[in-house]
């Protein structure tokens, strides 16, 4: 695919729009085009065309835009090929398209921008029809959204509804050292360096055939980002102190806490790389949000810790469901686990009081959810006698995300042993 710069909508707020549009990049000037709702456009050369596009690189028929919830490319075998983010459609092949997502027919390149707030519907029921669509096409998945709200498993939904027969591996980009960044994602031979006494693979050639997680990509050191990069575009990674790259056939999936936009518009991510990321784009819901299914996530959440500790299966009573649903839960569907946890070794009935007790932080019902939080970090801290790390734990989110919260919520970072 060609080099190409679009800006983003938080770069530039004007390309904000509530109506969906196509950029169409051929003759002088670009021509931004409103599509409908719903239906389907031939794109070609054909004056019967609904989207036709007078360059000699077109069929005449070239490919179909389908428009019902989103956008759908299907290549209706055309002699120069379509291709989304990069990837060539097979002919007849019908892949979902993220918003920003770059679409090339033969040579003409279009930008497909959805609606605002399309990316952000915070619904689950959307979300997992959308995974469920995108999960056979070739295209990339980002999934924004708070840490602790399940973005691992839904990218485990997303590689076992793939088709794909390899390994699903998990690369946490926030945890891995920076001076063993590179070895540990593109791998290292024998003698690559000081204490490399033998060949690693590497993470991405390790889920050669499958799917390759890269969960909080917004840690990933700019440094290395060009790197990744060439992997996406080249479907190759070469080893630390290799002579010649190895070919790869790897699904990817990332996952960021992060606004991504904005770290583009900030300079601390690429933005070529952030728009081969977002082929399709999903924003997984807080667990304040999801009330309606709380209950559900309890109930799989109190059998899985009852299976792993060994322990009978304790029922939720009603009082100890308004609780939990009247929580702001800032480490999201973690936290709930980690509560839920501490009341089942307790052993004793799932009421408001129990759980109210075993949530670590003497939660209240919320007025409203930053004065709540506020109020269940600060009594974390104190308990924890100002221990950051032991405060996290307790409220069931990582130090790091604790540390963020700090900031958001204007909390002064304690020194350990004062509050």
């Amino acid at each position: 695919m060609r080099s190409i710069s679009v800006p983003t909508a938080e770069a530039a707020p004007e390309l904000r729009s509530a109506i969906a549009t196509l950029v169409v990049m051929a003759g002088a000037e670009p021509r931004r085009i409103v599509v409908p709702r719903a239906g389907s456009w031939i794109v070609g050369r054909s004056r019967q065309a609904e989207l036709e596009i007078s360059d000699a690189s077109l069929s005449r028929r070239h490919a179909r835009l389908h428009f019902d919830d989103g956008l759908e490319v299907e290549d209706l075998g055309s002699t120069n090929g379509t291709r989304v983010q990069g990837h060539r459609l097979q002919p007849r092949q019908r892949t979902v398209v993220g918003s920003h997502a770059t679409l090339e027919f033969g040579d003409v390149l279009v930008v497909y921008r959805a609606p605002e707030g399309a990316d952000s519907r915070e619904d689950m029921a959307s979300v997992r029809r959308l995974l469920t669509r995108a999960a056979p096409c070739p295209l990339p998945v980002l999934l924004e959204g708070e840490t602790g709200v399940g973005k691992t498993s839904l990218a485990r939904f997303i590689h076992q509804r793939s088709g794909r027969s390899g390994p699903f591996v998990v690369v946490d980009c926030g945890a891995l050292p920076p001076n063993l960044v590179e070895s540990h994602l593109f791998g290292h031979v024998a003698g690559a360096f000081t204490g490399s006494d033998r060949d690693a693979p590497g993470a991405l050639a390790s889920a050669d055939g499958g799917t390759v997680f890269l969960d909080e990509i917004g840690e990933l050191p700019l440094s290395v980002q060009p790197r990744l990069l060439r992997v996406l575009q080249q479907a190759e990674v070469q080893p630390i102190g290799a002579s010649r790259p190895r070919s790869l056939d790897l699904r990817f999936v990332a996952a960021t806490c992060r606004n991504l936009e904005r770290e583009v518009a900030e300079g601390r991510f690429r933005e070529d790389l952030y728009f081969r990321l977002a082929g399709v784009v999903a924003v997984v819901p807080p667990l304040r949000r999801r009330g309606d299914e709380l209950a559900e996530i309890a109930d799989a959440l109190l059998a899985d810790v009852a299976r792993d500790l060994r322990r009978p299966v304790l029922p939720l009573g009603s009082d100890g469901l308004a609780w939990l649903r009247a929580q702001p839960w800032p480490g999201n569907i973690r936290e709930l686990r980690n509560a839920l946890q501490r009341a089942v070794v307790l052993g004793e009935a799932l009421d408001a009081k129990t759980l109210a007790r075993c949530a670590g932080g003497g939660a209240r019902l919320r007025e409203s959810t930053a004065p709540s939080e506020r109020a269940r970090i600060c009594e974390a801290l104190e308990a924890s006698a100002g221990n950051q790390t032991q405060a996290a734990k307790a409220l069931g989110i990582s130090r790091r995300t604790l540390v963020s919260r700090l900031d958001e919520l204007g909390i002064p970072r304690p020194r350990k042993g004062r509050v």
